[in-house]
């Protein structure tokens, strides 16, 4: 299933098998009860990029409160940070609960330094979701490697991160953070720029 950046997502059915796809970009952000009909546990495999603005992070929070809710187990298949889990290069203000949304729910940096999995077991403690979690952790990791280190071939998460340079520009903009989170301060998008270019009126570019 593939969509344009940004847009949502409708539910579709798999054409291989025909069973139903259900969207979780767009109107709708977590599961229904309806959707865990015949579900006996729920596997989570989805890549990150490392910063707080990707929002597969907070469908994957979504997809735990509903476990929770409707009491199914949730396995996540655990996954690498592509810009290192070295917590030392955490960086960025926390969230501003008051702009909090679908790119960000609870307080957590920019560039969080951590795996999903690892979030997964933070957040289902301190929001006190108690979910029926278990975490498959990556083999063959350490903290200190970034995705070039894993000498392996770059995937795109998304349509806007088309490359690894791109992911680490997505966490760059923690200078001026709180000028985006006020929606003063523009990323380019749907270029072949997206994530590597910023504007807005009142910066002053500089070129060497």
């Amino acid at each position: 299933m593939i969509g344009a950046d940004g847009q949502a997502i409708k539910d579709l059915s798999d054409i291989l098998t025909g069973l139903p796809i259900t969207s979780l970009y767009g109107e709708k952000l977590a599961p229904s009860e309806a959707d865990f009909t015949n579900l006996d546990i729920l596997l989570f495999d989805i890549p990150d990029v490392g910063s707080r603005f990707y929002t597969y992070l907070w469908t994957m929070t979504y997809v735990m409160e509903a476990a929770t809710n409707y009491n199914k187990p949730l396995m996540i298949l655990d996954r690498p940070n592509p810009i290192s889990g070295n917590l030392q290069l955490a960086e960025g203000p926390m969230l501003d609960t008051t702009t909090a949304s679908f790119l960000g729910r609870w307080p957590l940096p920019v560039r969080h330094s951590c795996t999903l999995g690892e979030l997964a077991l933070y957040f289902n403690t301190t929001q006190n979701i108690n979910a029926h979690l278990e975490v498959i952790p990556c083999s063959g990791w350490n903290r200190n490697m970034f995705q070039k280190d894993w000498l392996l071939p770059f995937v795109p998460t998304s349509p806007a991160i088309k490359c690894f340079e791109s992911k680490g520009m997505e966490t760059k903009f923690v200078c001026v953070i709180k000028a985006i989170e006020n929606r003063r301060l523009r990323w380019k998008r749907a270029t072949v720029g997206d994530f590597k270019v910023a504007d807005a009126v009142e910066l002053a570019g500089e070129r060497s």
